[in-house]
């Protein structure tokens, strides 16, 4: 846990926390542990966006937020900063200093629901495979139906399946 702790990233902490699942499990535990991690990474990458991306608004979308990457913004950032030195600003073509619209997402109020039940989702998720992988617990086939149940999980499963090699065929 020390060890654990000691690492900064989230991904690397992941990347720990698998490479110990693989030594000590077996399937159909490892096959389940794996499917969560993958849900977990997936969340992850949407949980780091909304924390460290940038938000913005424009009047031509009154019910959404946008999400500009942060490098998007400072490329506007750069420019601005470097045309503020020009004397020539005021006469200046502005349309250089609109941020790449491909590089900007928009997030609607549905999209915020969708991300935090996943992140209910995963939660509960997490929770089952700790109950499920205490060999002794006294539910621990409930705690394997209840995360076949839960609507993330299978995709999940499939993934680990299809990203593992193939068994070698018989001679």
């Amino acid at each position: 846990m020390a060890m654990l702790q000691s690492v900064r990233s989230t991904s690397a902490q992941m990347d720990m926390i698998l490479s110990a699942g693989k030594i000590k499990l077996m399937d159909p535990e490892l096959e389940m542990f794996e499917a969560v991690i993958r849900l977990a990474r997936f969340a992850a990458r949407k949980r780091n966006n909304v924390a460290h991306h940038i938000w913005a608004y424009c009047d031509e979308l009154p019910d959404a937020l946008l999400l500009v990457e942060p490098a998007a913004y400072l490329d506007i950032f750069v420019a601005v900063s470097e045309a503020n030195l020009d004397p020539r600003f005021e006469t200046l073509n502005k349309s250089r200093f609109e941020p790449d619209s491909s590089r900007i997402l928009v997030y609607r109020e549905t999209d915020f629901v969708e991300i935090v039940e996943e992140l209910k989702s995963i939660a509960r998720c997490t929770t089952f495979l700790i109950n499920y992988l205490h060999p002794e617990h006294p539910s621990r086939d409930q705690m394997y139906s209840l995360l076949w149940n839960e609507p993330l999980i299978e995709s999940a499963v499939k993934a680990v399946r299809k990203s593992r090699p193939s068994a070698p065929e018989p001679e």
